[in-house]
């Protein structure tokens, strides 16, 4: 199984493309969609199409996105949640099941503990992944969801 992790964001959508094979994970691909800062529109297409391209690229066989939370900030989750909304079209047009998992269901499969900090996610990303992640919490954050979901569909 190939699984694209994606952690949405409007600035910028962290992914992660990966598979298993004799109980090792692999990052295949993992990076930023970055947007410019402009209109909404733009910014949207910007990481469909980007996602569109991963997809073309690496052929994953499903899509594993981090779902919404409470937030103090309305705003932000509201914009979290069109980028997650274009996500999820791009995987449905390119016929890719979608899987959603909560930040604390993902913190728990990966650190143990739901209320794990970033920095904790990303050490245990890399310890069970034997790579470094050097490009941020965005891509840490992306390669987590995409261990969580191969955790529980392997």
């Amino acid at each position: 199984m190939r699984v694209i992790g994606i952690d949405p964001g409007l600035r910028k959508t962290g992914y992660a493309v990966m598979e298993e094979s004799k109980k090792r994970f692999r990052i295949i691909t993992s990076g930023v969609i970055t947007t410019e800062k402009t209109t909404i529109d733009k910014r949207v297409l910007s990481i469909y199409n980007g996602i569109i391209t991963i997809v073309d690229n690496f052929a994953p066989t499903c899509l594993a996105v981090e779902s919404g939370f409470y937030s103090k900030n309305v705003d932000s989750l509201i914009k979290m949640s069109e980028v997650k909304g274009v996500v999820i079209l791009a995987a449905a047009l390119k016929g890719l099941e979608v899987f959603e998992y909560s930040p604390a269901i993902v913190k728990k499969a990966i650190v143990g503990r739901g209320s794990a900090t970033k920095e904790q996610v990303r050490f245990m990303v890399e310890q069970i992944t034997k790579e470094k992640i050097q490009k941020g919490f965005d891509v840490s954050d992306a390669v987590a969801i995409a261990l969580c979901h191969l955790q529980r569909a392997g």
